[in-house]
């Protein structure tokens, strides 16, 4: 199979996001690492849809680092310890 050109140099782009991501220090240490655990596994493969596996693209990975960084500022605590309260909260901020 050929592979695909990358005209918006989307591989470099989330590479560089990933680096400046695990540098930046406004994020919450524990939810930097589940971030970064959540998107090697979403590389790797360790996605299921239906009872197959799926890689996740580079793209998506980009889009993911942006929402899910900005998901942490909103909340300002680790994703681990949010309570159905938090996320209420969270909603009804955003409506």
């Amino acid at each position: 199979m050929e592979d695909k050109i990358d005209i918006h140099n989307v591989s470099l782009r989330y590479q560089v996001a990933l680096r400046n991501f695990e540098m930046d220090n406004q994020v919450n240490g524990r939810n930097r690492d589940l971030i970064i655990k959540f998107l090697w596994d979403c590389k790797i493969g360790k996605t299921v849809k239906g009872r197959a596996k799926k890689k996740i693209s580079e793209p998506r990975l980009l889009k993911y680092l942006y929402l899910l960084k900005k998901l942490s500022y909103w909340l300002g605590q680790p994703f681990d310890e949010v309570k159905q309260k938090d996320m209420e909260k969270l909603v009804t901020n955003i409506e």
